[in-house]
């Protein structure tokens, strides 16, 4: 495997920059609590600015497709933004998942040349303001247990005739756990036919039942989406669509890593501020020497996940590029989840409680950062079983 380049790069310092500055601007605590004391508010200015002012909906969407075809490390910039302020926005679930999804699903289109549905909804995920839910369940251990959902060919073609790209199919189900699909335009839907053949189709949301139901971290709801037979167009098939969904849960759990990587720098960065400030029995608290160790030891566990996070999107960058191998890729997301889905929530909790009683209220933001951090723990597999895949891929 090559050496990666963790070190940032003038591009990367430069759309760090501006997320950071317009999330400053328009996901500060105040309004990011205003979601969970307003359930109907989902501060739609952080997406008008994500999307509309700084054009981040096609960020992983190649050139040719209408994208700014940038790769999985500036993505992963971006969701680390998004995590230092744990912003209600659609770019995890739109941006990265289902474009990613439906851009591995255009593979079979690219090796023939054809301009076939995938990469048509991709020029509309990039261009035209469109945007995407994957309707699986985000909460459980593998997406191959989440599939509920069965496709029925559409039209007057018999129901035994083998699906292809662009048939039309009749989506049954109902899902459970889907992230913010209640506001987006179209899902994706992966699903079984009768005949237990694996195909993605995507649809109109708006033909869906789309229920939200309270979970811990209100900036990222999760729905029942009832799919009563509604419409849908297939857009990969068979091992296709299999492909496309284990690499694009691989591209997920790399950008995930970074968000959680943002999430801890969050955390240390308050709490750093908090016991330098805080005094206690005549003096700094941040002055005790436990204050000073669990800090150390939080500093040492938020360097080490920084790494870990931008090896995982860059040697998935890597990869695509032909430099390193899949499954080396997988071995370097695989670590990097591991790792942050071990430490993350307990590095907040920790900075939670250099917090005292003051972390248990809502005027310090921490509890934010907690929320979040303990849905993204769980998000497409926890810990122990991005242990179990590491240990797979290493013959272990």
């Amino acid at each position: 495997m090559n050496d990666i380049d963790l070190l940032p790069t003038d591009i990367d310092e430069d759309l760090r920059t501006n997320v950071r500055a317009l999330l400053a601007a328009r996901a500060s605590a105040q309004d990011v609590s205003r979601v969970y004391d307003e359930p109907g508010f989902d501060a739609p200015a952080v997406d008008a600015g994500l999307f509309d002012e700084l054009e981040l909906a096609g960020l992983v969407i190649p050139e040719a497709d209408g994208g700014d075809g940038a790769g999985l490390s500036a993505a992963g910039t971006v969701a680390s933004e998004i995590g230092r302020s744990a912003a209600p926005s659609l770019f995890l679930s739109s941006a990265v998942v289902a474009s990613r999804v439906v851009f591995r699903a255009a593979a079979a289109e690219r090796r023939t040349g054809a301009d076939g549905p995938a990469h048509k909804l991709l020029r509309r995920l990039a261009t035209d303001g469109t945007t995407a839910a994957l309707a699986m369940d985000v909460t459980a251990r593998k997406w191959s247990g989440s599939l509920h959902v069965t496709a029925n060919t559409a039209g007057p073609s018999a129901a035994d005739d083998p699906l292809e790209p662009g048939a039309a199919v009749e989506l049954i189900g109902i899902v459970h756990g889907v992230a913010d699909a209640h506001r987006a335009d179209l899902l994706v839907v992966p699903a079984r036919t009768v005949g237990g053949a694996l195909v993605i189709a995507v649809a109109d949301a708006a033909d869906a039942r789309v229920t939200v139901f309270p979970s811990l971290d209100e900036t990222r709801r999760l729905s029942e989406v009832k799919l009563a037979g509604i419409r849908g167009q297939v857009i990969a098939v068979g091992d296709g669509a299999q492909r496309a969904l284990e690499r694009a849960l691989i591209d997920t759990l790399a950008v995930l890593a970074c968000e959680q990587s943002g999430i801890v720098d969050a955390a240390f960065d308050s709490g750093l501020e908090y016991v330098k400030e805080r005094r206690q029995f005549g003096r700094t608290i941040g002055s005790y020497q436990a204050i000073k160790h669990r800090l150390a030891d939080a500093w040492i566990a938020a360097n080490q996940l920084r790494a870990a996070a931008v090896a995982a999107v860059r040697t998935v960058d890597a990869s695509d590029a032909g430099e390193v191998s899949r499954a080396d890729a997988a071995i370097a997301v695989r670590t990097a989840s591991a790792y942050a889905k071990t430490h993350t929530s307990h590095i907040v909790e920790e900075i939670l409680q250099f917090h005292g009683g003051n972390g248990m209220t809502w005027e310090f933001p921490i509890h934010l950062l907690l929320k979040r951090a303990k849905l993204d723990e769980v998000m497409l597999g926890g810990a122990e079983a991005q242990r179990d895949e590491l240990g797979r891929l290493v013959d272990l």
